[in-house]
């Protein structure tokens, strides 16, 4: 699965969660990447680009269709719930984003 941020490769996250909310009346995309674990240069790599003040492209293949997703998208959530140590390396675990298409 090919999921970018910006064009920035992320990732291979180990849940995909692609949904429509209603936002004031409007339905707009969502997507959820759980990761299980992350490393710190992973977990920097993914924050730094979806954490953005401005909306950021995102594009991924949908995960029951195959058909390529884009939308213009601004960070929701994003937790990095706990830091351990793992075969001698830091990860988080887990790392969650959800991004929300922006509002036309």
């Amino acid at each position: 699965m090919n999921i970018t941020i910006n064009s920035v490769a992320m990732p291979e996250p180990h849940e995909l969660l692609s949904e429509y909310v209603t936002v004031s009346g409007k339905l707009l995309r969502q997507v959820r990447l759980t990761y299980r674990y992350a490393t710190a240069v992973q977990t920097k790599t993914i924050l730094e680009n979806a954490t953005k003040l401005t909306p950021v492209a995102v594009s991924y293949t949908h995960p029951a269709t195959n058909a390529a997703v884009s939308f213009s998208a601004s960070c929701y959530t994003a937790s990095a719930a706990v830091l351990r140590e793992m075969s001698g390396a830091l990860h988080y675990a887990p790392l969650v984003v959800t991004m929300r298409e922006v509002a036309p």
